[in-house]
């Protein structure tokens, strides 16, 4: 939509409070024109990146058969509760006569329209909801780029016979993610194209690889069903970081063209689910049985350096993930500039260099955390068990409480009780998250 220079030419651009609120009471929310499959492929795209190949070592954590238990339970959980956040974010858009909802949104609304009385925190509600946006993308983010340079530590080392210091490779990528970022009118949907068709021939050979080999039918005798449970966190950081897509459904459900297809019981969000815990299932199975115990973080480290042709999928994978790398970017660097400084300079003349610059100072903060905690570790206990167990358990569970009065009155006590069983178990694992980035981040500065 162009810029309007005035309030005449703003009052033609876009349409007004009355005219939105007519709309929505005569014809609904009328959705955008995006598909089924597109929508879902966006969803898939998002959720089914370098994160499985780290699946096999959350398998060899507590076990294939405790594991496949787990992802079943997990994907049921994730895709109930989402579904029942969403039927609430339809009813307070509903009240609020508001077409296009965001996630901050949702929290800052359920506060104000509560019957608790929170009106006074629901401004500091929105703002802390953009800060866990930022954490969920510059996490997965900061992931990608730690995934690239492991593997680029493994060749090196294989062909020099060297151990070259992750901190210099990390350096050596900085620049050029800071230049392809930086350019405010890239054209981002050709990146996306090109990364979408290298990750799934990449997600295809690595099955392959895994499947047919001769050796996986020689089960490791360490390949246990079920393990101890002490490293149950560790895994569950592993599957929310797979499933972490709930902070973009509202966008995604406005642009849908068949709405009651997206949230229904066996809709959009329950095919994704099903589909994304297939995936997890299949990658951490093969994986697992594949390598037992000698599994690494990431399964593309125990793949023969030899092979070069699986060493040119590995670096075609890899500059998959670099083409990838602006289209990540873009979410954090609009959740800044929208939030917290696009009001400031909006009369600006040099609105051009400050945007630029603005891009330049958040590459350089994120590759200064990658370079302080180069472990892959450390963002999945961030993507899964804080910001995924936040936007997934929590979030959606008190948004339902606090819009406890749009439901009907016989199953009040179902959904308190639900949704305090989802809080408790949410709270626990959040806890979990915080313990371990904490120890991470200890044992890093020792």
């Amino acid at each position: 939509m162009a810029d309007c220079k005035n309030s005449d030419n703003q009052s033609k651009c876009e349409p007004s409070n009355a005219e939105t609120q007519k709309n929505i009471e005569a014809n609904g929310h009328q959705g955008g024109k995006a598909s089924y499959l597109s929508t879902l492929f966006h969803i898939l795209a998002v959720s089914v990146g370098p994160i499985v190949f780290s699946l096999p070592l959350a398998f060899s954590m507590i076990g294939y058969a405790s594991s496949m238990i787990g992802i079943a339970v997990v994907g049921f959980c994730y895709a109930y509760n989402l579904r029942l956040y969403l039927k609430c974010c339809q009813k307070l858009s509903e009240s609020r006569k508001i077409e296009n909802l965001t996630f901050a949104d949702s929290v800052r609304f359920s506060l104000e329209d509560s019957p608790y009385h929170l009106e006074k925190i629901a401004p500091y509600a929105g703002q802390f909801m953009n800060v866990l946006t930022l954490l969920t993308w510059g996490g997965e983010l900061s992931f990608n780029v730690v995934f690239i340079c492991r593997n680029l530590q493994h060749v090196i080392s294989y062909y020099t016979g060297t151990d070259p210091d992750i901190h210099l490779i990390l350096l050596c990528c900085a620049l050029p993610c800071t230049l392809i970022s930086s350019l405010p009118k890239m054209k981002l949907s050709f990146l996306s194209i090109i990364a979408g068709t290298i990750d799934l021939l990449f997600l295809g050979v690595i099955l392959v690889e895994l499947y047919f080999n001769p050796n996986i039918r020689n089960v490791p005798h360490e390949a246990a069903p079920v393990d101890a449970l002490q490293k149950l966190p560790s895994f569950l950081s592993v599957i929310f970081f797979t499933l972490n897509f709930s902070g973009i459904v509202l966008p995604l459900k406005s642009e849908m063209k068949n709405q009651e297809k997206f949230d229904s019981r066996f809709g959009l969000i329950t095919v994704a689910v099903a589909i994304i815990c297939i995936v997890d299932v299949t990658f951490g199975l093969l994986g697992y049985l594949r390598y037992g115990q000698s599994v690494n973080a990431m399964i593309t480290l125990n793949l023969p350096p030899s092979d070069m042709f699986i060493q040119i999928m590995i670096g075609l994978y890899c500059l998959a993930i670099f083409f990838s790398y602006p289209v990540y970017f873009l979410v954090v660097f609009k959740t800044i500039w929208d939030a917290w400084i696009s009001a400031t300079i909006k009369k600006s003349e040099n609105c051009d260099l400050i945007e630029i610059f603005l891009r330049i100072c958040i590459n350089m903060f994120l590759f200064l955390l990658m370079y302080i905690f180069p472990q892959i570790s450390m963002f999945t206990n961030i993507g899964g068990l804080i910001c995924a167990i936040i936007n997934s358990l929590i979030v959606p569970s008190l948004v339902q409480i606090l819009l406890l009065d749009e439901h009907k009155k016989s199953c009040v006590a179902f959904t308190i009780i639900r949704n305090i069983i989802f809080l408790i178990v949410g709270m626990v694992l959040l806890y979990f998250g915080l313990l371990q980035c904490f120890r991470e981040i200890s044992e890093t500065t020792k």
